[in-house]
């Protein structure tokens, strides 16, 4: 899953437990970092920051540049390339349980019924306001200030919100085959980069 070069990483996991929902910020140095085809069982909201990152997902190759989102569905077999070209990639992803994005479709009264129905999102969306939000989430995380958890959570939900109104639109869907449990988002995550941090021969 790993490609040939080791590369410097600078990546951090942030939890919103209550409403089951995980922020992924990362960085990756210039050179690969290649995952090979999986799933995973949540919905996985990507935004560049910054370079760029690639990911094929539907028989399509998106290129995600600074201002671009591009939603994983839950099941959806993709493969995921960061830290291409010269320049450092940079981006968050949000990680949604399919019940906790559900919730927030439901809260916003879109007009789909979410009891009965599973819902994707399509295609690839360009948003520079994008960068604003993300930009001060970050910060957020970085400076830690008191009540900093509580803003992070605002600002996760408002980023989500924002996207579903202006850019992400809902539809029924459903999926062509069943797929086993896969292995949560943010575990890939971790153990991607501790093999990548080990080398192929390093780790148990």
């Amino acid at each position: 899953m790993i490609g040939a070069n080791r590369l410097e990483t600078n990546t951090r996991l942030w939890f919103y437990q209550d409403a089951e929902i995980c922020l992924h910020h990362f960085q990756y140095s210039a050179g690969r970092l290649d995952c090979l085809p999986h799933t995973h069982d949540e919905y996985n909201i990507l935004f560049c920051l910054t370079g760029t990152l690639e990911c094929s997902v539907r028989d399509t190759h998106e290129i995600l540049r600074p201002g671009d989102a591009l939603v994983i569905n839950p099941g959806e077999v993709h493969r995921s390339s960061y830290g291409n070209g010269p320049f450092d990639t940079s981006g968050i992803t949000v990680h949604l349980t399919e019940p906790a994005m559900k919730r927030l479709v439901h809260r916003m009264k879109l007009p789909v019924d979410v009891e009965r129905s599973s819902l994707a999102f399509f295609g690839k969306v360009h948003d520079p306001s994008l960068l604003s939000f993300s930009e001060e989430l970050v910060a957020e995380l970085d400076e830690r200030q008191s009540g900093f958890e509580m803003v992070a959570q605002a600002l996760v939900v408002q980023l989500v919100v924002h996207l579903l109104r202006r850019s992400l639109h809902p539809v029924i869907h459903t999926p062509q085959w069943s797929l086993p449990r896969q292995l949560p988002s943010w575990q890939m995550v971790r153990a991607l980069e501790y093999m990548n941090a080990k080398g192929k021969n390093s780790f148990r």
